[in-house]
């Protein structure tokens, strides 16, 4: 289950998203399998590169994941988990955002987490 768990965690991380096209289309099938599982490490991580691939494929929107994002939200034990998954639809629904965060591979959840938090606070 472990090798599992790290295969899916090297599947999400789409690097600089310099990735074939196969590896792109497939990288929401791979976000939605983690944002339910029962590893909280894996939600968090898969948050994270939902963000990234929606801030580089905006475009791609896909209500299943948007939908997973939302029950985190509202349902989740990890408080951390609620308000990244809080913060990730925050995002995806406001297409505004996109051109007020910088476009970049952020290689630290934490860093882009709290740009997401501070443009939020400036939108409320």
């Amino acid at each position: 289950m472990k090798s599992f768990i790290i295969a899916l965690v090297a599947a999400l991380s789409l690097g600089a998203f310099a990735q074939s096209k196969a590896v792109v289309e497939k990288a929401p099938q791979n976000y939605l399998m983690a944002l339910k599982s029962d590893n909280n490490g894996l939600i968090e991580s898969a948050i994270f590169q939902v963000v990234k691939y929606q801030m580089f494929y905006p475009d791609q929107y896909n209500y299943e994941i948007v939908g997973q994002l939302i029950r985190l939200a509202n349902n989740s034990r990890s408080e951390t988990i609620r308000e990244k998954a809080r913060l990730a639809v925050a995002y995806i629904q406001h297409a505004e955002w996109l051109s007020k965060i910088e476009k970049k591979d952020y290689k630290n959840g934490e860093e882009l987490f709290m740009l997401l938090q501070n443009q939020a606070l400036g939108n409320h």
